[in-house]
């Protein structure tokens, strides 16, 4: 029982974390689209607002393949620095690569894979969406 509480916390602290690290960050890659499709900040601003997904931005501007390698190595970028400050052993950051390697083979950038967490990193075990995108698709 012991076991299972400390594997528990372990999992959702590394998903607390690399929720934060996903959130602090989103600015850039947002940033980073805006100039892939040509908006201006304030356009991508009035984008962000209206609820619009950076997949379906990149898309549009048929830079779908950019936007998903420059999002690879942003997450994989957090999975080292993870690593390094001793959050997640090799093996963990390994198996999340992994996933989040299958996930972005499956990202159309339309968001209708939302469900299963797009291309974001889910730190979680349990089959859930780790927090992130809609319960269902379109």
């Amino acid at each position: 029982m012991k076991k299972l509480f400390i594997t528990l916390m372990v999992l959702v602290g590394l998903s607390l974390t690399l929720v934060g690290a996903m959130a602090a960050g989103n600015d850039d890659a947002w940033e980073f689209v805006g100039k892939l499709a040509g908006k201006t900040p304030e356009e991508i601003a009035e984008l962000r607002g209206n609820g619009f997904h950076m997949g379906q931005l990149a898309l549009d501007a048929d830079k779908l393949d950019e936007f998903k390698a420059y999002m690879t190595e942003r997450r994989e970028a957090i999975l080292e620095q993870k690593v390094a400050d001793g959050v997640l052993t090799q093996a963990e950051a390994d198996a999340l690569k992994a996933e989040m390697e299958a996930r972005s083979a499956d990202c159309t950038g339309d968001g209708t894979n939302q469900a299963l967490g797009g291309m974001r990193i889910r730190a979680n075990t349990s089959g859930g969406n780790g927090g992130f995108g809609r319960r269902g698709n379109r």
